[in-house]
């Protein structure tokens, strides 16, 4: 019987499971906090007007104040999912930097995680905002259809 050679044992810091800090799980539900609030005001002003039914909201002038009134708040929310990121990215820069330097760790890896960490984090607040933009652009056009004669 032959016997194989082993494998030779490495370490790959690419196959380490890494857990999630806290701050990163509170922005998670803060993201999704907001996305779920851009999409229930969607399916309010869809509530009141179909999408494509916007005629009977016509002269309803409640209508169009409820609809200034939601574009402004969508505004609020598309600036603090943006603060969010940037508080996010701050704690998280100082935390992980300031265990660097208490574990005397040098070289880029140690900043090769964070810096991953953070485009994925900045890409979700991005994708948030977008969607949070479109409900906005949406309520503004009804906006505008409503006005025009």
């Amino acid at each position: 019987m032959l016997q194989e050679v082993p494998p030779e044992v490495g370490w790959d810091i690419r196959s380490i499971d890494r857990f999630p800090p806290a701050s990163q799980k509170f922005y998670v539900l803060f993201l999704f906090v907001v996305a779920v609030v851009a999409l229930v005001k969607l399916l309010r002003v869809w509530g009141k007007a179909l999408p494509f039914r916007i005629s009977g909201q016509v002269g309803n002038d409640s209508y169009v104040r409820y609809l200034r009134n939601l574009a402004v708040s969508l505004n609020h929310w598309i600036a603090l999912t943006s603060l969010g990121f940037g508080i996010y990215a701050g704690v998280d820069l100082s935390d992980t930097f300031a265990s660097v330097a208490e574990r005397k760790i040098m070289g880029i890896s140690a900043a090769s995680g964070v810096l991953q960490d953070l485009a994925v984090a900045f890409t979700m607040a991005l994708v948030v905002n977008l969607f949070t933009f479109l409900v906005r652009w949406h309520v503004v056009n009804r906006i505008a259809r409503l006005q025009t004669p």
